[in-house]
């Protein structure tokens, strides 16, 4: 069976729980892909991470330290998506060798941050390499990637199809520090390019979004060869 990456936006995640309709509904549609492909959920700490590293940086100049309360976000959104989804691998996975053992058992795992300096972005890249997926959705707030913020500027355009190139060039420019990341970890977008992974993002708020890239309908904005 085929697999499928997904990189699900902490705040994704988190705007689900005010919502149970949609969470229920993103619930049903995991389960309707993985009916077709194995699932690799990777989540990220969204506003959960942020609220804690905001009032830590108060405390603290050690990014180490700043990235590790991050990880501890992902793992606790991770624990959640495992109670919601059911009948999935029972712990959250950090690493390619336990994710390997773990499809062996289950066609859906999920995973949360591991290593401090990077995004979960850059996890999900790295563990689509790992076990040879050729596509990574990535569930934002946004419906794909603009010319610009879309947030900060009324004007943004989005832009549907771009190489791997044109989306480094787009965001090499953008900083990022613990809990505030780019759209994209520009070292996954190198790593995706050197694997030809194809990545896709789309408006994660709406759980079909999701099926939809999925099963290669044309949706959000797609970045490949």
């Amino acid at each position: 069976m085929k697999a499928v990456v997904i990189s699900l936006g902490g705040s994704v995640l988190t705007t689900f729980l005010e919502y149970p309709e949609k969470l229920n509904k993103f619930k049903r549609i995991i389960h309707e892909i993985s009916r077709r492909y194995k699932i690799v959920l990777v989540v990220g700490g969204g506003s959960t991470a942020r609220k804690y590293i905001n009032v830590a940086k108060d405390f603290t100049e050690n990014k180490s330290i700043l990235d590790k309360i991050g990880i501890a976000a992902t793992e606790l959104n991770a624990r959640f998506l495992i109670a919601l989804l059911e009948d999935v691998y029972p712990k959250p996975i950090k690493t390619t060798d336990e994710l390997l053992i773990a499809l062996q058992n289950s066609n859906i795992v999920v995973c949360s941050g591991n290593e401090p300096g990077v995004s979960t972005d850059w996890d999900a890249a790295l563990f689509a390499d790992a076990i040879g997926a050729k596509l990574l959705i990535n569930a934002t707030r946004v419906d794909g990637i603009y010319d610009k913020n879309p947030t900060k500027n009324k004007d943004a355009r989005i832009i549907n199809r771009l190489t791997y190139s044109d989306f480094f060039e787009l965001m090499k420019n953008q900083s990022s520090e613990p809990g505030n990341y780019p759209l994209f970890d520009l070292s996954a977008i190198k790593l995706l390019e050197r694997s030809k992974i194809k990545l896709v993002v789309v408006n994660g708020l709406e759980p079909d979004n999701i099926l939809k890239a999925a099963l290669g309908k044309d949706v959000g904005s797609i970045v490949g060869e």
